[in-house]
């Protein structure tokens, strides 16, 4: 019998990913700094992931928010998933514009996998 893939292989960074992988051609190439313990980022979101006319589809916007929330802890050495996330999106985000991210720590829970 055939065995899945290991934890490691599944979390291997091959640089192609659609948030920041700078290998991937059409991802968002999204850069990471600090400002004290605040994760920030920006990214342009083009067209081709809009959802109504001109406005950036909200999954796309949940997207980039979870690339930055994995990335506060990856970029400090921590292994860290997604295991669920709420986005509450409070006014609509036009494509073509440059948006400002920011992720800080509130709560961990901590999980062996």
């Amino acid at each position: 019998m055939k065995e899945g893939p290991t934890v490691g292989s599944l979390f291997a960074d091959d640089r192609y990913c659609l948030c920041c992988g700078e290998k991937n051609p059409v991802g968002f190439q999204m850069k990471f700094r600090y400002e004290g313990e605040r994760l920030l980022s920006e990214a342009v979101i083009p067209k081709v992931y809009q959802g109504f006319s001109n406005v950036v589809h909200g999954g796309i916007l949940g997207t980039l928010l979870d690339e930055l929330m994995v990335n506060l802890y990856w970029l400090k050495g921590e292994k860290a998933v997604t295991a669920e996330y709420q986005v509450r999106l409070k006014s609509p985000c036009p494509v073509n514009r440059k948006v400002f991210l920011s992720a800080w720590r509130v709560e961990t829970k901590k999980t062996s996998f």
